[in-house]
């Protein structure tokens, strides 16, 4: 009867050391399954979050550009404005000279009448 239970609690313990040896098999693969899921979910996050701050980069980026587009803008305007009133006062001013001398030759010749 000794010698029964011994080979019954032998082929126990090695039914149970399998079951263990398979269980921790199983579990080793879970946690790489799990860990290779845990890897690929923060590769997204990483790369949606990457995406985003390029997004905004871009965005801030033509901000200003925009900005400065219209900082130039308004400075050739305000050159272009400038120039013209220069060039359109010295027109009137040579059309005034020219009248004026026109004028004292009208007044002269109307004096000589």
């Amino acid at each position: 009867e000794t010698r029964i239970r011994n080979l019954a609690n032998e082929a126990m313990r090695s039914r149970l050391e399998t079951e263990m040896q398979d269980a921790l098999l199983r579990m080793e693969g879970q946690v790489r399954t799990f860990q290779s899921e845990v890897d690929r979910r923060l590769e997204e996050q990483e790369e949606i979050v990457r995406r985003l701050v390029e997004e905004r980069v871009q965005q801030e980026l033509e901000s200003i550009l925009q900005a400065e587009l219209k900082k130039v803008q308004d400075m050739v305007e305000t050159k272009v404005n400038e120039r013209a009133r220069m060039l359109f006062e010295r027109e009137v001013q040579g059309t005034v000279q020219d009248l004026k001398g026109k004028l004292e030759i009208l007044a002269k010749e109307n004096d000589v009448l």
